[in-house]
């Protein structure tokens, strides 16, 4: 198959997002809880340490054009705005030997309103915020800089051509 020359953004908390992980939502009943503990355990994986930070993301703008993705093998990585108008997320199955599947490759416009969590081993992009600069608690579980000097937990590569998000 070939590579899509483009993808359509689809409306966020479509089910299809399941297997690349999942929405966060907020509790609709006052007093209940969305429990996240399971995206911050890392069991099996010694040297994993539970993190927390506050990114600031430049704006960028539809058409995206996609031409680089990353994936954590070994943890979680969560995003949960904390001042975003809407964002881009966009995930790719793998091919057989580990690399993006740009013939399984999801684009999502995501509001403000809801976070995402993308699980172990799940190739996306990185944050991308549309309209204005954005803030996001990121919840990582991860290792540090690998003692060689390699990536630890997180893997990048570039795409062989460049796909078009648009609206």
């Amino acid at each position: 198959m070939t590579r899509p020359a483009s993808l359509r953004l689809a409306p966020a908390g479509s089910p299809d997002f399941a297997r690349f992980g999942r929405w966060i939502a907020a509790p609709g009943v006052a007093g209940d809880r969305v429990d996240l503990t399971a995206i911050l355990a890392c069991e099996g994986h010694p040297g994993i340490v539970a993190r927390a930070h506050v990114n600031f993301v430049a704006p960028s703008a539809l058409p995206l054009a996609v031409t680089r993705m990353e994936r954590h093998p070994r943890a979680w990585q969560a995003f949960m705005p904390l001042d975003v108008a809407r964002y881009v997320v966009v995930v790719a199955g793998k091919r057989a030997d580990g690399s993006p599947d740009p013939a399984d490759m999801h684009a999502f416009l995501v509001p403000g309103t809801m976070g995402v969590a993308y699980a172990p081993d799940v190739w996306h992009i990185g944050a991308t915020v549309l309209e204005r600069t954005g803030h996001f608690t990121v919840l990582w579980p991860r290792e540090p800089q690998a003692p060689d000097g390699g990536p630890g937990d997180t893997l990048l590569v570039s795409l062989d051509a460049p796909v078009e998000v648009s609206a």
